[in-house]
Formats: C-alpha cells, structure tokens, sequence
C-alpha cells in the first residue's frame, strides 16, 4: 500500500441544496428577489446580499466550501468574535434559509455526513465539544434508530428535527465506537491505524451529532 493511500484525508464542512433544487435571481419593484424552488417547499428572500446569491447559486451544483467565497467563514467551532462583518452577515442571511440546506462534513472530496432538516423550524447549530469535561460520555438518544441507506446508514429521532445520513466507512466505523466513549478518549479513536482520521474529524463528528440532537453528553 502507498503512504498517500495511508494519509488522512483533509475534513471539510460543506453545504449544499437538495437535489432538484432550483435558484432565480429577478426583480420585484425594482428590488433584487432570490427565489428558491425546493423539494422542501419554495422560498422567497427579499433584498438578498451578492454573498447569498452566489452561495445559493454554487449550492444548487453541490456541497461547497463556504471559505471559498467568504475567506474567513466560520467553522463549527469558531468563535463568533473572530468573524468579520462579511462572514457574520452571511451566517445570519443564510440562517433565514436554513430548512432547504442541507451540511456535510466531508473527507477529501467524499461525503462522511449529511444533516438534513426534517422542517422549517429545524435549527442546526453545532459548536464545540464542551472543554474540561473530559469524563463526560457520549450517549445516543433514546429516540434515535438507524436504518439502511445504500452502502450507509441513516438516523432519525422522535427527539430530532433533522435526518442524519451516514457515508463512507470512516462515518460508520466511528458510529460503531464512539457511542460509550467519554469525551477525553475520542482523540485516540484517530490515531488507530486502520482507518487513519484527519486531526478534528472525531470532534466534528460528535459535535454534528450532538446538534441533530442523535447522541448527547452524559456525565
């Protein structure tokens, strides 16, 4: 086997619109209008930012990089006090939309995680893992259930208001092990030889859960 096949892929949290997901930039009054034609219902966003338009225009191609266009948009677990002015004004647009986007965390250019609302009132905010909590243990819901996907998995819960579908066998091999795990061990869980994890892929991926509300941190 070659080293680059033993290299840890680079993590990525990308965002995207469902497939057959439509965007038209028009004029109403001679106010710019986006209209959004989704499987999940339409959408209309009055007087939107050039951010948004382009945003929603690479989004209905496929997951972006969304420091791609705004260079220092946020990752899951930074600070809002390190955002700039453009980065925080397109959180916040983007988060008037947020029942027809779907997020990813990615490993290269393959899909690991998909988190998809379920509602309008669905509300996916990740963030850090807690620091010094180290003895806390991650723990699924009670609620949660999996079901096939392909060569994946797919979770859902009575407790959630999102779907959470799992790609790839690093995505399925960490739901086979980090259920159980406290939050202190889960760096070494990257560090096992067999399925080598970018730095961070573990955390982002509790964290993700954590947010979609299928696992939680128990003392």
């Amino acid at each position: 086997m070659t080293i680059d096949r033993l290299a840890a892929r680079e993590l990525s949290e990308t965002w995207s619109l469902p497939e057959g997901t439509s965007v038209r930039t028009e004029t109403d009054g001679g106010r710019a209008v986006v209209l959004v034609d989704s499987p999940r219902g339409g959408l209309r966003v009055d007087d939107p930012s050039p951010a948004l338009v382009e945003a929603l225009r690479r989004m209905s191609l496929g997951p972006v990089r969304l420091p791609n266009l705004v260079p220092d948009f946020p990752a899951y677990d930074s600070p809002p006090a390190r955002r700039s002015a453009a980065a925080a004004d397109l959180v916040r647009r983007l988060a008037d939309v947020r029942y027809v986007v779907d997020r990813h965390l990615m490993l290269g250019a393959g899909l690991m995680m998909t988190v998809s609302p379920a509602g309008r009132s669905a509300r996916f905010l990740p963030g850090p893992l807690p620091h010094g909590r180290g003895d806390a243990r991650v723990t699924l819901t009670r609620a949660a259930r999996f079901s096939p996907s392909g060569p994946g998995l797919v979770l859902e819960s009575d407790l959630s208001d999102h779907r959470v579908e799992l790609h790839g066998p690093e995505a399925l091999w960490l739901m086979a092990r980090v259920p159980g795990m406290r939050l202190r061990d889960l760096e070494r869980v990257v560090r096992l030889p067999r399925l080598p994890l970018p730095a961070g892929a573990t955390d982002a991926f509790v964290a993700y859960l954590v947010a979609a509300r299928m696992v939680s941190l128990s003392p």
